[in-house]
């Protein structure tokens, strides 16, 4: 584990950094950047993107808490001891309603503002978060949990490309989205990552497997990244794309003085 080696985590977190800063002073000095970065500071973007982030972080933690649990034998006290193959099938509700849930947006999105349907979709990954963590004591019930998943990620994820582009110039549209997926890509690894965290500190010395308790906390670990997320994706307020055009371009412009 890093933990065992904290000098190589400190220069692999260090390296990062620099590596990081060097990448956005490129950007920001570079006439034609791979990423606008001035675009990602408008209020409407960046609250798009850390919306995203909040949410891939209880999307994917409960992803990997259902799949592990069903897999834990039952000598544990909890778990299926489910085999591979039933542990796959697991994922079918998934997939099949969050196909639904994206093909529901264009409807939804003719009749709500769209940080209401994003709201709506991560409301739905809290439903499901909220059920683990309460009730998971039959196998069904892991297939219903993974079911209200795939709907609410379906929502979410059809909805959030378009409350970005809402108000990104069109000749930026490439570079957010990229950004976008960056992001996306970070809340999952995040969650993934929280949720095998939470599972480390409720395992006894000397146990393979967690505690029954550790999935209840890291479900509502995920509740609560779930809940801020509804929240936030209600505060969002697009504005028009002109406007952030606007706002792009006086950012990159010098100052000038009477």
């Amino acid at each position: 584990m890093w933990t065992d080696r904290p000098a190589i985590a400190a220069t692999l977190v260090a390296a990062a950094v620099v590596l990081i800063g060097a990448w956005v002073r490129r950007e920001r000095r570079c006439a034609a950047p791979l990423v606008d970065l001035a675009l990602l500071r408008h209020p409407a973007v960046a609250g798009a993107n850390a919306v995203m982030l909040l949410g891939g972080i209880g999307m994917y933690l409960l992803l990997t808490l259902v799949t592990r649990y069903v897999q834990t034998p039952e000598s544990t006290g909890y778990g299926f001891g489910v085999d591979v193959v039933i542990a796959g099938l697991v994922l079918v509700p998934f997939s099949a309603l969050g196909f639904a849930g994206g093909k529901l947006v264009p409807p939804l999105r003719r009749r709500l503002a769209p940080a209401t349907v994003l709201a709506a979709g991560a409301t739905a990954v809290l439903a499901a978060l909220a059920l683990f963590a309460v009730h998971r004591s039959q196998l069904w019930l892991a297939f219903t949990v993974m079911g209200v998943l795939g709907l609410g990620v379906g929502v979410f994820s059809a909805a959030m490309p378009n409350a970005i582009l809402a108000v990104t110039p069109a000749e930026e549209t490439s570079s957010a989205m990229s950004f976008h997926q960056v992001v996306r890509s970070v809340g999952f690894s995040v969650g993934s990552a929280l949720g095998g965290l939470t599972l480390a500190a409720h395992t006894p010395a000397g146990s393979t497997f967690p505690t029954d308790t550790g999935y209840t906390a890291a479900s509502w670990i995920g509740a609560a990244a779930m809940g801020v997320t509804v929240v936030a994706a209600l505060t969002l307020r697009p504005t028009p794309r002109t406007a952030t055009a606007a706002a792009s371009q006086s950012n990159d412009s010098p100052a000038t003085s009477r």
